[in-house]
């Protein structure tokens, strides 16, 4: 069974990944990386985002329960 420790655990290494993410877009932007690689990033920080929205409510959901 999936507790609300490990979503919460799990949630926050994504927000770290998005973070991280964040940062290397915006120094790609600086930089004038390639388009298509830049937008690669934002998708990718785009789905880290839906994710987290994701485990958030299956977090409150689980207090919910409580």
């Amino acid at each position: 069974m999936i507790t609300k420790e490990k979503l919460e655990h799990h949630k926050a290494h994504l927000e770290d990944q998005h973070n991280d993410l964040h940062k290397r877009i915006e120094v790609a932007e600086i930089e004038r990386a390639r388009d298509d690689l830049v937008q690669n990033m934002k998708k990718k920080k785009l789905a880290l985002k839906d994710e987290i929205e994701k485990l958030e409510k299956q977090i409150q959901e689980l207090d919910n329960e409580a």
